[in-house]
C-alpha cells in the first residue's frame, strides 16, 4: 500500500497546464471523478485519526466533511455512549490509517468514563445530543484533504497519470472538444493506467470500497462552495508545483 499522498490540486492544475480549457465547469466534477477512478483502481489509500471540538447548538454539532467514520465523542471528561446501534470501530481500518493527529492518543477515548446521563446519536450530516448545548470532542477517521478542501490522492505515478487520463475522458464524454486526440485514446490510456495503477495499490475488500465510494461524495458540498472564487483558485492552481505544494 502507498501511504504517501497528494493534493488532487495537482492532478487539476495539469489538465490546466497541458490543455488549457477554456472554463472551469468540469473542475468540480472532476473531483467526482477520481472518486469514480480511484474505485475502478481499488486505490484505498489511508484514513486520518482526527480530534475536533465542534460546538453543539439545539442539540446538534455538524459533521466535518472529509468524515469517512465518527470512531468516539465525548464531553467533558466523560465519553458519550452511542445511542442506537452499535458503531463500526477505527480497528476495522487500523491497517488504512497512515497519519494521527497529534492530539489523538487515547483511541476510541477507552481511557475516560463513561457518560451515564448524556447520549447521542447519528443524522445526516449531524451529531444529535441529548443536551441543548454545550461543547463535544470528536475522534474520526477522515479522508486526507488539503488547506483548501480538496481530497488527496496517492503520490503513485500510475495512479495520477490513470486520473489524468480518466478525467479527460469523462471531459470529452461530456463536449469538451479536443484537438489533439479522441475520446477513444483517452478511453485506451485510461484503461492502459487503471490496470498499471491497480497493480502497483493494494486493493481492499468489496465492503470497504463501497464505504469508500459513499463517503467520497461527502467531499462534494465542500469543494463546491468554492465555486464563487474559482477564478481565484485558477490562478492558484497554476502555481501548483509537481508535488502538490502551492508555491
Amino acid at each position: 500500500m502507498n501511504y504517501n499522498t497528494i493534493s488532487s490540486q495537482a492532478v487539476i492544475a495539469k489538465i490546466y497546464r497541458d490543455l488549457k480549457p477554456r472554463d472551469s465547469a468540469w473542475e468540480v466534477d472532476a473531483i467526482e471523478w477520481i472518486g469514480e477512478a480511484l474505485e475502478f483502481i481499488g486505490g484505498f489509500y489511508g484514513l486520518e485519526l482526527k480530534e475536533m471540538t465542534k460546538r453543539v447548538v439545539n442539540f446538534r454539532a455538524d459533521l466535518p466533511p472529509s468524515l469517512f467514520e465518527l470512531v468516539a465523542v465525548k464531553s467533558g471528561d466523560r465519553k458519550l455512549p452511542y445511542e442506537g446501534k452499535t458503531l463500526q470501530t477505527f480497528s476495522r481500518y487500523k491497517d488504512y490509517i497512515f497519519r494521527t493527529d497529534p492530539t489523538a492518543k487515547d483511541f476510541g477515548f477507552t481511557q475516560v468514563t463513561e457518560s451515564t446521563d448524556a447520549y447521542y446519536f447519528l443524522q445526516p450530516g449531524y451529531i444529535k445530543t441529548s443536551f441543548e448545548q454545550g461543547t463535544i470532542r470528536i475522534q474520526y477517521l477522515a479522508f486526507p484533504v488539503d488547506s483548501q478542501g480538496y481530497p488527496e490522492v496517492p503520490d503513485n505515478i500510475y495512479v495520477t497519470t490513470a486520473l489524468w487520463w480518466y478525467i479527460v475522458r469523462q471531459m470529452l464524454m461530456g463536449g469538451y472538444e479536443s484537438n489533439i486526440f479522441r475520446w477513444e485514446t483517452a478511453d485506451y490510456n485510461w484503461k492502459k493506467y487503471c490496470v498499471s495503477a491497480g497493480n502497483d495499490m493494494m486493493m481492499p475488500n468489496p465492503e470497504r470500497m463501497e464505504a469508500f465510494k459513499e463517503k467520497w461524495i461527502r467531499l462534494l458540498p465542500f469543494v463546491k462552495a468554492q465555486e464563487a472564487s474559482v477564478a481565484d483558485v485558477q490562478e492558484d492552481l497554476l502555481d501548483v508545483n509537481p508535488r502538490g505544494e502551492i508555491e
